[in-house]
């Protein structure tokens, strides 16, 4: 999955308590937005520091983590190509 314009955007309505994904970049930074703005810290998962993650290789990145499962939207900007969300 991948935004391919400059103005877009994945959009990810899911139920969870924790969310990944999987995927890789030229050594990227991404925002990442919960629920429409950026994510708490509380909320952040361990790759995501004050609401970016540095995508820089090929792995599994934990980018929420959220203290009960709830139901949000996952927010990210071009940039970057996705492989796959996987949820807990």
């Amino acid at each position: 999955m991948q935004a391919i314009s400059d103005n877009g955007k994945i959009v990810l309505p899911y139920y969870a308590k924790d969310a990944h994904i999987v995927t890789t970049g030229p050594d990227v930074v991404v925002q990442i937005l919960l629920d429409g703005k950026t994510i708490k810290s509380d909320d952040s998962g361990q790759d995501t520091k004050n609401g970016f993650v540095h995508i820089s290789e090929y792995r599994l990145y934990n980018i929420v983590s959220s203290a009960q499962p709830s139901s949000h939207t996952i927010i990210s900007h071009p940039g970057f190509q996705i492989y796959t969300f996987t949820f807990g």
